[in-house]
This record gives structure tokens, C-alpha cells and sequence, in this order.
């Protein structure tokens, strides 16, 4: 997802004039279109490939905090590719490569209803894991989940998407005050420890979200990265 979120970035720096390419802190890969679109196109299929924790006999089954990473990955991967925001993705398929790769694999067979939304099923998934000691060493990792997801879960203006999305479930409010929440909390453990990555780290998630279109035309993007809600896309 690293690597995602830099070719997103490098893409947008590539485009921009010399003098306005130096706002976002991003180590760029070479700016070859070709390049750009096959290391995507392998990101997408090495992700779509991946199997859910509830399915059974592999290394990861009912691994829940692989899970998590792997739902919060479709969510982000599908933002990034098709050019939507967090929101709209989770809502807009539960296989959203199948365009780009040709994978299209039932997750875990009738665990969990299509009618799920991923967000929903993201939360399921992490309160199987271990929030009590907030993941541990890797606190950050939690933080980024949780922080997408949040964003996911919001209400999205539709508009003329609307016709189409198959798969169109209204995410439950109390998803995102829960997701939010352990966000907030992942967060007040990193400001402290890790201040100037965490703040770089919002900066370049608000430009993501910048370029993927949550934020209608006009509205002014480029404020400074700080502790709100608002500047995190929740």
C-alpha cells in the first residue's frame, strides 16, 4: 500500500509544473507511464489473490489482524485505481480488481453476508484481534486501518454513481464512531512517539484523498495536517 500511495503521488508530481512538485514528501519511482501501470497492475493482482482469514487450510486462516489489512487493502487499492473516494469504494464492489486482473474469488463462501458492507466486516474483524493492547508493535498499522476505514464508513454523495454501484449498502453510523475511535486512540500513542512521521503521514493521506476526488472542486485541500478529524478524511 506504500508502494501504491507513491506512484499515486509520483503520478500527480509528475504531472504538475517543476515549480509545484516539491508540497508532498515522496520517494518517486521512475515517472515511465508503463512502469507506473504494471507495478499497479501487479499490486492488484498479488491483493486480489490474497485469501480471506475465514477461509481455511493456508497460513493466514483466521489470522484476523491479516484480515483486516486485507479488507482495509481492497478499500484503498480500489480508491486508488478507480479513482473514487474511500467511501464510494467500499460500496462499489466487493471484488473491485475483477476489471483490472480478471481475479474474482468468494472471500470466505456464507461467513458473511454480500449485503455486509466491508466496513461492517472490517470492524468484525478487528474486534477479533487484540485492540486491549492496541496491536502492539504495530500501532501504526492499526491506525492507518482505522483511519480508511473510518473515511469508508462515511455516507458518500453519490449522485450519478448511484445506477453504477452493485453493491450498495448504507454502512451503520455506529461503524464509524467505533473505527474512528480506535483511530483517535492509535493516534494519541504515535503523536507522541512519532510526531513528524505521523504528521507526514496525514499530509500525504490528505493529498490521496485530494487526488481520488473526496473533496469537491473548490474546496481548499491544502491546509496544514493536524489532530482534526477533518484533516485525517473522518
Amino acid at each position: 500500500m506504500r508502494d501504491l500511495t507513491d506512484l499515486l503521488l509520483a503520478q500527480s508530481i509528475a504531472l504538475k509544473p517543476a515549480s509545484d512538485a516539491t508540497d508532498v514528501h515522496v520517494a518517486c519511482p521512475p515517472s515511465n507511464d508503463v512502469y507506473r501501470k504494471t507495478r499497479v497492475a501487479g499490486i492488484c493482482d498479488r491483493l486480489a489473490k490474497l485469501p480471506s482469514a475465514y477461509t481455511p487450510d493456508h497460513p493466514n486462516s483466521c489470522d484476523w489482524v491479516y484480515e483486516a489489512c486485507r479488507l482495509t487493502a481492497t478499500i484503498y487499492t480500489t480508491s486508488i485505481v478507480r479513482r473514487l473516494p474511500f467511501s464510494v469504494a467500499a460500496m462499489s464492489s466487493r471484488y473491485p480488481f475483477c476489471v483490472q486482473t480478471g481475479a474474482l474469488n468468494e472471500p470466505h463462501g456464507s461467513q458473511i453476508s454480500l449485503t455486509t458492507h466491508i466496513c461492517e466486516e472490517l470492524l468484525q474483524t478487528l474486534e477479533r484481534t487484540d485492540l486491549a493492547n492496541v496491536w502492539n508493535g504495530m500501532v501504526g498499522v492499526l491506525y492507518w486501518i482505522c483511519t480508511v476505514g473510518a473515511a469508508a464508513a462515511r455516507s458518500p454523495r453519490l449522485s450519478g454513481l448511484s445506477q453504477r454501484l452493485p453493491y450498495s449498502t448504507t454502512c451503520k453510523f455506529r461503524i464509524r464512531q467505533c473505527l474512528t475511535m480506535f483511530s483517535v486512540r492509535a493516534h494519541i500513542i504515535l503523536i507522541f512517539n512519532h510526531p513528524i512521521p505521523i504528521l507526514l503521514s496525514q499530509k500525504k493521506l490528505l493529498r490521496v484523498q485530494e487526488l481520488i476526488g473526496t473533496y469537491r472542486q473548490g474546496r481548499n485541500t491544502k491546509q496544514s495536517p493536524g489532530t482534526s478529524l477533518d484533516s485525517i478524511g473522518l
